[in-house]
């Protein structure tokens, strides 16, 4: 069974931190944890049936899920293949977090419904947060360090290859900017930075590639109006006009999205406006999740109000918001949502989406490096 196959079908995780790797100079935060989602009844039984069910010794790849049978005990466990010479693999055991090295005869293929409960253990990176400096000074080095143990929750942002999610966890998330131990970025953004450390393969899965913000509501007609407002919104630009700009989100190293310079005060101005106006309806009482329209308003993580398209409604009263003057995206509790007013609707869009031209040109690739 290729382990593809058991991506995770949950945007929400619960799980307890038992081991975090953190590096001054590897900017992104790996962790592994155990899923508190399931019952753990339900990976008793299973591993009572995995006993029973007959073994089939076939050749199983690397990074393919398999059945592994533990030297000392005799037990089988789920495992996956992530190292093989000749007779000999090296095993995960998905529900431990641990690894064998077995031979052949203690290793069989995996059978499909034994792995239909979600792994025991999950493996993950910190989604969001990057060090305020080139690398994590010792004080947050020690933050995380201190947070094994730590049960939390967060929402997938998407998930790698070899089951490696992306994870978003409002509670690390607000502590580490808290503490001023790092900064945040947004989600598409860092899903970028993720691609171009390299750690996996190029070939990235389709959540993580460049989309224009997907609108999950059903409304045709509503989707229709929306777009015909963004596209009258957008700024005027001059071909082969020469602007100062600034990029406020990037999804691939070709694809970003740029605020004018100029416009800048223009938009802290706005969000001057904004923020003072939701501060106080928010205290007036916040319509129902499913009241608002597409075109809302949100809070973010640093207390201000901005703009954005309502893109899906997700489990536990959170929802996804595109925020349109930015081009990122971002998990918001869907009481910091409100309806735009219309006086607000009415201003133009402070971001637009940009791409690279001449990118595989050598002169032009040796300037860019």
């Amino acid at each position: 069974m290729d382990s593809t196959s058991l991506l995770p079908t949950f945007l929400d995780v619960d799980l307890t931190v038992s081991h975090i790797e953190c590096f001054p100079k590897d900017v992104l935060v790996k962790f592994q944890g155990r899923n508190n989602s399931e019952c753990e009844f339900d990976y008793h039984i299973l591993q009572r049936e995995i006993q029973h069910i007959p073994k089939v010794k076939n050749n199983v790849a690397i990074d393919e899920f398999c059945l592994v049978e533990e030297r000392i005990s005799g037990e089988w466990q789920r495992g996956r293949v992530v190292e093989k010479k000749n007779d000999l693999y090296t095993v995960l055991l998905i529900d431990r977090g641990e690894e064998l090295r077995v031979d052949s005869t203690q290793v069989a293929s995996a059978c499909g419904n034994l792995f239909d409960l979600p792994p025991r253990v999950m493996f993950g990176i910190f989604a969001n947060i990057l060090p305020t400096g080139e690398k994590w000074s010792s004080k947050a080095l020690n933050y995380f360090k201190s947070s094994i143990e730590l049960q939390v929750k967060g929402c997938v942002q998407a998930v790698l290859p070899l089951q490696m999610m992306i994870l978003e966890v409002p509670k690390i998330i607000s502590q580490v900017l808290e503490l001023q131990l790092g900064r945040l970025i947004g989600g598409d953004s860092f899903c970028l930075i993720v691609e171009m450390v390299k750690e996996f393969p190029k070939q990235m899965p389709d959540s993580l590639q460049h989309k224009r913000p997907e609108l999950s509501l059903s409304n045709n007609d509503t989707l229709l109006d929306i777009q015909h407002v963004l596209d009258n919104l957008q700024p005027s630009l001059s071909v082969g006009g020469i602007e100062s700009v600034k990029v406020s989100s990037a999804v691939s190293p070709s694809k970003f999205y740029c605020q004018l310079i100029k416009w800048i005060p223009e938009l802290e101005n706005l969000t001057v406006c904004l923020t003072l106006h939701y501060d106080i309806v928010s205290q007036e009482g916040s319509p129902a999740c499913d009241n608002f329209g597409v075109l809302c308003v949100a809070k973010r993580r640093n207390g201000q109000w901005y703009r954005g398209i309502l893109q899906q409604l997700l489990p536990n009263n959170q929802v996804k918001i595109w925020f349109m003057d930015y081009g990122s995206s971002e998990t918001i509790p869907s009481i910091h949502v409100e309806k735009l007013k219309q006086d607000f609707i009415l201003e133009p869009l402070f971001s637009f989406p940009c791409s690279r031209t001449y990118l595989h040109s050598p002169e032009m690739q040796e300037n860019f490096n």
